[in-house]
Order: structure tokens, then sequence, then C-alpha cells
């Protein structure tokens, strides 16, 4: 009996023997539904095998059906908790499942069994890695490479690792060793190029990205990474070059022509920049991007109404969505020289009901409401250096109160100047705000997270803002401050920081927000740490007076030039100096002198300059003898760093927060009687003025000492307003919570 039975036993072990031989050869075969079908049919017989239950498994998870294959490996590990093979390969089908968290359970389980298994530590700091878990990724791979340095993609990895964590330099190193191990591993090219281009050292990008295509001709990542690296080192025919063989290779990808296209809008090329994004739109007529770049490349080129009707084309592809491209157009109204402000509201208010929809607004806010306690402040931009709102922002910073306040800073752009150093160095608690690293509802839990009380926006419908966040309602006080000049339309936005001059009671109705008025202006200038001087007056010397005006050219539209005209009509002799980025383009150039010659004035009356770095910039003022504002769109920083250079600046009375941005700068630097009531009193006092040189010259010598005396460079006093303004506002909330 007990020989029949060892001979039983025998005869199955060989079966099951048998049986697994049979599937392990179909399986290296590439038979996987044989293996599924046979697999079932041996467990009918061997039920408790975990070897069958493993090769069934594994021969579901080859035909993809990833959930399908966790069952038969969780069976394999009831019977056998040990078995590294089948713990691995559940990690990986639970990876690509996206339970990331289930995976790293099962990896560490792989390796508590087979720790010189080098895949899972790689696998494992893979899944860390999507995490952002960087630091334990990076040790992961470490791991992995100390007991198979030999391995490429573990170098790779932690290149990519490295280069998330920002240890760029690091990064360049490991996908050397990569390139060391396999010198035609195409990606690693591309990967260094891309991180060498973060450091900066767009050569060695660009050399890079040579090597790459000397080895694979028809590599379109190549072609970009070189085309991108040329863009950077101003090498701007080159980078279209490469961007249209990037173009040939792939027809269909309607962003490279937009990449080709930013790059001809950048050189000031932009009648090029239209023909491509037409070109793009013809591939692809319901490509976004292409309306929005094409809208911004009208604006620069002064055609304002083809600019809005593109705009209003592009937001009907998705009426719910491109937030961006409705930022930009709400930006663009601005600009316009006709127009009721309550036009600008209903579409903010548009935006805002779209925002809302997106959003899930939180509704209970823990922050203890304690109206006397040490508040936390959060200032969301992407403006945090060397722009308009960097300089008005800074000394303020400097001097608010750190035992009242507590600044958190969420930096939607990653800028590298001075000034964004320094204000980094102020501005201690500075988290990442990228759109591109954090979408809005993550964004939002670290607000909560970070105990926000008051949540300031400083961009409003400019470049790189994050108002959507705001719909989310992440802080129980949120306000408007700096950087816009109308409704952000969002609902959920309590407050805008004004002051009486541009938002007097009588235009209330065109915000959404409530207004909260300082004392003074709502403006703070940080005066240029520069050691230019004040000239004298150039008229005194050169006999013509001259006019200028330093903004941006979207905003001289034709009802503007119309009364420029006219000021140098009622001043013989005088000249007109325009200094804009878009000058530098010749065609837009041309233009623009076109524009005044159909008023009669010639080109000897004008003089047309590009920018020009800031210190160069500056000193132009001392060219200048009077600074003419347009409108409605009036100059904020170009008006008082004209001021700071002694040039008094003429502006109009307007009829909304934006026309008035030049009444609050000279309100407040106790100049008044340079804003004219319509434009006929422009021209005249235009013309006033220049009549008395004597009274000019003795303004420009004082004024720089007048400016920094005023309120508007008074950074403690500012400061102190502030500080009060947001406790207005907290105890306001904090009283609405007790009477809850």
């Amino acid at each position: 009996m007990k020989k029949s039975m060892q001979t039983q036993t025998q005869t199955q072990t060989q079966t099951l023997t048998d049986s697994l031989r049979q599937l392990d050869s179909g399986f290296r075969a590439g038979r996987f539904a044989e293996v599924e079908q046979l697999g079932q049919k041996v467990l009918q017989r061997h039920p408790k095998s975990p070897q069958v239950w493993y090769l069934l498994g594994m021969a579901v998870l080859s035909q993809g059906r990833l959930e399908d294959a966790l069952p038969p490996f969780r069976r394999a590990l009831e019977f056998d908790p040990r078995m590294a093979p089948a713990l691995f390969n559940l990690g990986f089908a639970l990876e690509r499942l996206g339970r990331l968290d289930d995976a790293i359970d099962a990896y560490r389980r792989t390796l508590a069994v087979a720790p010189k298994l080098a895949d899972a530590y790689n696998n494992l700091g893979n899944v860390l890695q999507k995490l952002k878990r960087h630091d334990e990724a990076l040790a992961a791979y470490d791991q992995a490479i100390a007991l198979m340095p030999q391995i490429t993609h573990f170098w790779m990895n932690r290149g990519n690792a490295l280069r998330d964590r920002e240890r760029l330099d690091e990064a360049v190193e490991s996908y050397r060793k990569a390139l060391e191990l396999e010198p035609n591993l195409i990606n690693a090219y591309v990967s260094q190029a891309h991180t060498l281009v973060l450091l900066k050292r767009y050569e060695e990008s660009v050399a890079v990205c040579q090597r790459a295509i000397e080895r694979r001709p028809d590599f379109c990542d190549a072609h970009m990474g070189m085309a991108d690296a040329l863009r950077h080192l101003g090498r701007h025919e080159e980078a279209v070059a490469a961007y249209r063989r990037v173009a040939e290779l792939r027809p269909d990808d309607v962003s490279i022509y937009k990449n080709i296209a930013n790059v001809l809008h950048e050189t000031l090329r932009n009648e090029e920049a239209l023909a491509t994004l037409q070109e793009a739109l013809r591939i692809n007529p319901g490509y976004d991007s292409a309306f929005n770049l094409m809208a911004g490349v009208l604006l620069d080129l002064g055609r304002h109404d083809e600019a809005f009707d593109v705009y209003r084309r592009g937001l009907q592809l998705d009426p719910d969505g491109l937030f961006l491209m409705h930022s930009n157009y709400l930006l663009a109204l601005n600009y316009q020289a006709t127009g009721a402000p309550e036009a600008g509201l209903s579409e903010a208010r548009a935006y805002g009901k779209k925002a809302a929809r997106k959003a899930r607004p939180y509704v209970h806010h823990d922050n203890p409401p304690d109206p006397g306690r040490r508040l936390r402040v959060g200032l969301v931009s992407g403006d945090f250096g060397q722009h308009p709102v960097g300089y008005f922002l800074e000394n303020v910073i400097e001097s608010l109160d750190p035992a009242k306040l507590e600044l958190f800073a969420y930096a939607t752009t990653d800028r590298k100047d001075a000034l964004n150093a320094r204000l980094r160095r102020t501005l201690r608690n500075w988290r990442n705000a990228r759109f591109a690293d954090i979408d809005d509802e993550s964004l939002s839990k670290l607000i909560r997270a970070d105990g926000i009380d008051i949540l300031i926006d400083l961009a409003g419908h400019t470049a790189k803002n994050r108002l959507p966040v705001f719909a989310w309602k992440p802080a129980p006080v949120q306000a408007a401050w700096l950087g816009y000049f109308a409704t952000t339309g969002l609902e959920a936005m309590d407050y805008i920081l004004a002051d009486r001059w541009v938002l007097p009671p009588t235009e209330e109705g065109h915000f959404v927000e409530r207004p909260w008025r300082l004392p003074d202006s709502y403006y703070c200038f940080s005066p240029p740490d520069m050691p230019i001087g004040v000239a004298a007056l150039p008229a005194l010397a050169s006999g013509p007076i001259t006019f200028a005006c330093f903004n941006n050219l979207t905003k001289v539209n034709d009802r503007v030039i119309a009364c420029w005209v006219r000021v140098l009509r009622a001043v013989p002799g005088s000249r007109l100096f325009l200094k804009s980025k878009h000058l530098g383009d010749a065609l837009v150039a041309a233009q623009c002198i076109a524009r005044f010659a159909r008023h009669g004035i010639g080109v000897e009356r004008l003089r047309l300059e590009g920018e020009s770095p800031r210190a160069d910039y500056l000193a132009a003022y001392n060219e200048v003898d009077i600074a003419l504002d347009p409108f409605p769109f009036p100059g904020g920083t170009t008006s008082v760093e004209g001021l700071w250079m002694g040039v008094p600046v003429l502006t109009l009375r307007g009829d909304r927060f934006i026309s008035h941005q030049g009444e609050t700068i000279l309100r407040s630097v106790g100049l008044p009687q340079w804003i004219a009531s319509d434009e006929d009193d422009y021209v005249a006092k235009a013309a006033a003025f220049a009549g008395d040189l004597p009274a000019l010259a003795a303004l420009r010598a004082g004024l720089r000492d007048q400016l920094l005396a005023s309120p508007l460079c008074d950074a403690p006093r500012f400061a102190r307003n502030l500080e009060e303004a947001f406790r207005g506002m907290w105890r306001s909330w904090c009283e609405r919570q007790h009477a809850d």
C-alpha cells in the first residue's frame, strides 16, 4: 500500500514536472494564450503549485491583462510567500496599473527575500520617482548600480532622478556614464542635452545633440534639443532651421510650427510668425495654442480687432477650458481704446464661472479665528524677479514686520536673476507653483497645508497666473493686488487692493471683488540700485522739446497717435521719442512711421528705438524733456522710472482702474497738475509745460528727490498700511466666524 502511494506521488510529481516544463517552453516561445489555457488545466490537478500559478500569471501579464494577472500571482504567494519572481512581477503589474503604494510594498517584499535583485531596486526607484520621492528613488538606483554597474538604464534612471532633484551636474555625469556603457543610446544624448540647457551650458548641449544626430540623422528629439539650445544661444536662424527639420520628420506635429513661430515672434519677424501659425492651423484647425500665439502676434502688430477675433474663435474650441487663452483675451481687452468697462466685467465673470465649474471649493477652513495672532500670508506670482511686479514688491517685502506676518511665496515660474535671489532670501517659505509641476487641486492642498490665512494674487490675467487655484478657495481670505488692473472675475476673490484714485466709489461696479483702499497709493516703488544721474533738461541745450513714450507699443492705439500728433503740432519743432521692444522690428517701425505720416508728421520728427538693457533704458530718459502717457492703458513702471530720471509724465484722467494708473502715481508724487481732464486739456498742458523751459528745468532738477520723499517710495509707511489692510480683512473674517 505504501509503495503504491509512493508510486502515485512520484507519478504526480513527474506529471507536474512535465507540465511545468511544457508551460515554461510555451511561455519562452511566446505562446501566451496556449500557456494560459494549459495552466488552467494543470491547476485542476495541481491547485497548490506556486510555480503553475506564477506561470499562469506571467502568461496573462504578457497578454497585457494587468488586472487579471494579479490573482494568479497572489495565489502563487499564498503557497510560497518567498517566491521572488512572483513578488517582482506582482509589483510590476501594480506599477503599470498606477497602484504605486502597493507596487512599492511588492518590490520591498521582493528585496526582503532577494536582496541582490538589482532590477527590483531599479523598479522600486521608478515608482518612487513617479511619486516625486526623489531622494528615496536615488537611493534605490544607487543600490541597483552597486549590484550591476554595467546596466545602462540604471544610470539613465539615476540621471533622471538627479535632474528632477535639480542636482544637474551630477545628472549630466550619470548620463555620460550611460553613454560610456552604450555609445549608441540615443535617448541618453537627448536627456544629457536637455539637462545642459537647464545648466545654461548651451554650447555643450548643441555638441551633444550633434553627436546624437551623427548616429541617427532622423532622430527628431535630437533635432528638437538642438533647436532649443540654439534658441537660447540667440542663433535664431539655425534654431528655425533645426525646428523645420523636425517638422519635416514629423509633418503632422503642429507643435513644431508653434516653436518656429515663437522664435520668429521673439526676433520680431511677426509676419513670418503669422504665416507659420496659419500653416499650423491648416494642418490642425483645432490647435488652440496656434490661436493663442497668433492673437498675441496680432496685438504686437497693432491689429487689435483681428486679435480679439482670433481669441474668440480660439475660445470656441473648448468653452469650458483654455484658461490661459481666456486670460490673455481679458488682458488684451485692456488695450482697446473703445468699449465700456462693463463689457470687460462680463467677460471676466464668464472666466470666473468657468473656473468655479472646474474647482471644488473648500467651504470650511480650520484657521484659528483669532484677530490678533500672527498671520500667514501667501503671495502667488510668476514675477518674483526683474519684472515690474518685482520692482514694486522688493522694498515692501523687506519692510513688513515678521512678528506680524509670516510670508509664503508660491512662485509660478523659475526665475534666475539678481532680484529673484534677493526676494528668495527675504521670502524664506518658497514654494514651487509651476503648473508643469503641480496642478490646481494639489496646489490648493499645499496652500491649505501651509495654513495660509490670506492668499494674495499678484498676477491677475497676466502671464503665468494661477487664478483657477483661487476658485478652490484654499485660504479663508483671498485678495488681488499689484499685478493686474481690472477684475479677476472670480467670486472666490474677496478683495481688490486699491486706493481712492485708481478705484473711486462710482466705479466699484466694475469689480466682482470688494475694494479695500490703502490710504496712499496702492503702489510702492523700489528705486533702481544703479548709479545713473539726472542730466540737465535736453531742450536747454538742443532747443526743440523732446516728448517721449517708452511704453509697450501695444498701448499706442490710433486715438493716442491722433492726440500726440496734435501735441507735436502745438509745439513747433518738437520731436517724439518712442522706445519699445517691438520697434526693433523694422517692419513694425515702418508701420509706426506710416501711422504718423497719415497725419502729416514726417519721420524727421520721430525717433524710434527697440529695447535696451535696463541701465541703458533708464539713461535714455536723459534725452527726454516730457513723457507722454498713452491711454486708456497708461504707464506704471515706465512712468515712475521716468520720474526717477527727472522726467515728468503727462497723463489723461480715465474712467476705469487701469486708466487711473497715471493719476495715482502723479497725485502720490505731488504733481496733480500733470493730469489732463480730456484730450484737449492734454494737448494744452503739453504745450504749456513745453513753453516754460525754466520751470521744466527746475522741476527736473528736484524730481528724483521729490519722488523719493513721496509715499510712492516710502516702503516702511506702505508696509504699515499693508499690514493694517491685511489685519482688517482678517478681523472681518474672524467676526463672521464668531457670528456663525
